[in-house]
């Protein structure tokens, strides 16, 4: 298979459904070994609608992924997973840092996700970045357990100081 390498998938211009079947078969199982611990894994058939639609940009290099959907001058951050044997080593930072240069340059001004309230370190990493909570899902998400938990809506303004830092680091992030 061809290494995607961090990059956005951009050959659409040439569809080519047996590729993308592999490529989303690979997403999926990437994915569902990310979240383990919850029913919020998507699937094969997911992961072939967001990489055959275009409002979906997304990136992959074996060891993270990040899903964003991007409708006119918003985006939403459908999923962000780092390999359990490499996470907080500052990857996930490092990808959404990396993330939000790669929307501001596409003059995106809003991102949005949704993260489990219950998930303090990626509750942490939102933060850190500079995402401020907005709302409240109640009981969005369901874990492996089948309890519910409640999902925070975070948002980030690109127009921040916060994203003139990350754009500084740039040079850095262009080494993932």
């Amino acid at each position: 298979m061809k290494d995607i390498n961090n990059n956005v998938l951009n050959y659409r211009n040439e569809p080519n459904l047996s590729y993308n079947i592999e490529v989303s078969q690979k997403l999926a199982e990437f994915h569902a070994s990310c979240f383990t611990n919850s029913e919020k894994r998507y699937s094969e058939k997911s992961m072939l609608f967001f990489i055959e639609k275009p409002i979906y940009h997304i990136f992959y290099n074996h060891i993270s992924l990040v899903i964003i959907q991007i409708i006119g001058e918003e985006s939403e951050l459908i999923t962000l997973s780092v390999d359990s044997k490499r996470r907080r080593k500052g990857i996930g930072y490092e990808l959404l840092k990396s993330s939000i240069i790669y929307l501001e340059d596409l003059d995106i001004k809003k991102l949005f996700l949704e993260v489990a309230t219950t998930n303090k370190i990626a509750l942490e990493l939102y933060h850190k970045v500079g995402f401020t909570a907005c709302g409240l899902r109640k009981g969005y998400y369901v874990t492996g357990t089948g309890n519910k938990t409640d999902a925070t809506i975070m948002s980030y303004n690109m127009r921040t100081k916060v994203t003139k830092t990350l754009k500084s680091d740039k040079k850095k992030l262009q080494n993932l």
